[in-house]
């Protein structure tokens, strides 16, 4: 099992899928930080839907960020679990403002 980290670049005004825990895994966010590349403040929505419930929760609503600024919303002290079809989406009031860095492992469902 290793760590994967992907990177999302230029988020803005459409809710965009960051990540999504593929079939056969489970997953567990360690990571997400969220920059503000653009000039100015922007406002931002980081949201988790759970497949199982078929419900979506915030993990930060309106959340703001000055110019040049990093959020972390997940560290290295808390985690986040991701089931098969789980996801994360981000969206932002400003177009191609935000840019993302997920770290994450995948397990298989026999690992389990």
């Amino acid at each position: 099992m290793s760590k994967l980290t992907t990177i999302t670049q230029g988020i803005g005004t459409t809710e965009t899928k960051i990540y999504t825990c593929p079939t056969g895994k489970n997953s567990t966010i360690s990571k997400l930080s969220l920059t503000n590349v653009s000039e100015s403040l922007v406002n931002f929505n980081i949201s988790y839907y759970n497949s199982f419930s078929n419900a979506t929760t915030y993990l930060a609503k309106q959340g703001y960020l000055d110019a040049g600024t990093i959020f972390d919303s997940i560290g290295n002290t808390n985690t986040l679990e991701l089931n098969v079809g789980d996801y994360l989406t981000v969206l932002s009031t400003a177009d191609s403002s935000i840019d993302i860095i997920i770290t994450y492992e995948e397990l298989d469902d026999s690992e389990i």
